[in-house]
């Protein structure tokens, strides 16, 4: 047997996991902005992180994807036929392309083309017959950290972005305005196809800032615009020679700020941020791409109850397969795949994810409003023994499940 949810058998935005952690004292070590004491010269307690060994890099490619410098170093997908969403394979003896189609397309769940040298060679394609020695290894560079003084005039010196701009229309305003300043959302106000963007700050566990996504959004639709994003540390010059970038999860600087709330991984920095506003008693987090889901990012939340909400299409096969992995470091680990379970199949080839449906259904409104007839003790008796077999209290507290308007449908 299997238990199927439909839209009409949950509320959104009621649900709680846990109770929810007491607001922060006045004087309290978490970060305003994210990213200096809320009372000067107050020092915050000792705490203990858990952080990756830095270890020196021992395997060097001679074909690598080309970096992201400008918007001429992507192309067109061959497969699904966007612009500039392809990232081609580059030999790195000679600088050369190798054949249009090797490469991969950033769409990974709409997508997903990604042929590798090997499988191009194996293929038949042409091999370069240039020898190549590999370079010695060299030692992994210090992190690149930008300057906090540039994620404030972004927040408190510029208007909202577009996307907030739009969220305040469709939600609590108030609301609005409070998570994306808990969430570090800034606004690049340069003039071009960016102003107004959206800059996702990805500050860590301790207040460090690492770079920012800046993402264009429709101020009608509050969709995002293809094409139009980049990085704020290119924006401003790119990476110092010497430093490299290391990337953390969206809102990890929130991690001590609410020690006892589980924690929800989305893929996307928008959904991290719809989530927070309408399921308040969980603190999302985001990877930033459906690839992102990296060890080095989850070690933080060691330790932590966390849920995985990937978007439908590829990421719940992937998710769950990196989950294996990733499940000793937790207290708690699940795959949710509710998405998977009420989607469609329009939905899924669109690869909505968790802010679409809790923007589609509302903070509180149930999901329809047809009676439905009250479960028989029998199917009562069944629906709680799946529950209780597979361990779903987590994702039945998180958004209310109603248990009197389930269905058990046999396969």
């Amino acid at each position: 047997m299997v238990l199927f949810w439909s839209f009409g058998l949950f509320k959104l935005g009621r649900g709680s996991f846990g109770k929810r952690p007491k607001r922060p004292r006045k004087g309290h070590p978490i970060p305003s902005l994210g990213l200096a004491p809320l009372v000067k010269g107050q020092k915050s307690k000792k705490t203990t992180y858990l952080t990756r060994t830095r270890m020196a890099s021992t395997k060097v490619y001679r074909y690598t994807l080309q970096p992201y410098k400008r918007q001429s170093d992507r192309f067109t997908c061959p497969s699904c036929g966007v612009k500039r969403e392809f990232s081609r394979y580059v030999d790195t003896a000679t600088g050369d392309y190798l054949g249009e189609h090797v490469g991969m397309c950033n769409r990974k769940d709409n997508c997903g083309h990604h042929l590798t040298p090997s499988q191009h060679f194996a293929n038949g394609g042409e091999k370069p017959t240039q020898d190549w020695t590999p370079p010695p290894p060299q030692p992994e560079l210090p992190g690149y950290r930008m300057k906090r003084e540039q994620v404030r005039q972004t927040m408190k010196d510029a208007p909202p972005c577009k996307l907030v701009s739009y969220l305040s229309t469709i939600l609590d305003p108030v609301k609005v305005k409070q998570a994306a300043f808990e969430y570090c959302v800034g606004t690049y106000t340069e003039p071009g196809y960016l102003n107004g963007a959206a800059i996702f700050w990805q500050v860590d566990r301790v207040g460090e800032v690492r770079t920012g996504k800046v993402m264009q959004y429709d101020s009608y639709t509050g969709h995002r615009i293809h094409n139009a994003e980049n990085w704020s540390h290119t924006l401003s010059g790119g990476i110092p020679e010497g430093y490299m970038l290391e990337q953390c999860l969206y809102g990890a600087h929130l991690l001590d700020k609410y020690p006892n709330a589980p924690v929800g991984i989305v893929e996307a920095e928008k959904t991290a941020l719809i989530a927070r506003i309408l399921v308040p008693s969980v603190l999302w987090v985001a990877t930033g791409g459906l690839g992102e889901l990296k060890t080095s990012k989850a070690l933080p939340l060691a330790g932590r109850n966390v849920t995985l909400w990937p978007d439908l299409g590829k990421g719940f096969v992937k998710w769950t397969e990196k989950a294996e992995q990733l499940e000793p470091l937790f207290e708690s680990l699940k795959v949710v795949d509710l998405l998977e379970r009420v989607a469609t199949d329009a939905e899924r080839a669109k690869g909505l994810d968790l802010a679409d449906y809790l923007l589609s259904a509302g903070s509180t409104e149930v999901l329809t409003s047809k009676p439905v007839a009250p479960l028989s003790q029998q199917v009562a008796t069944n629906v709680q023994t799946f529950i209780e077999k597979y361990n779903l209290h987590g994702s039945m507290n998180i958004l209310d499940i109603d248990l009197t308007r389930a269905r058990i449908t046999s396969i």
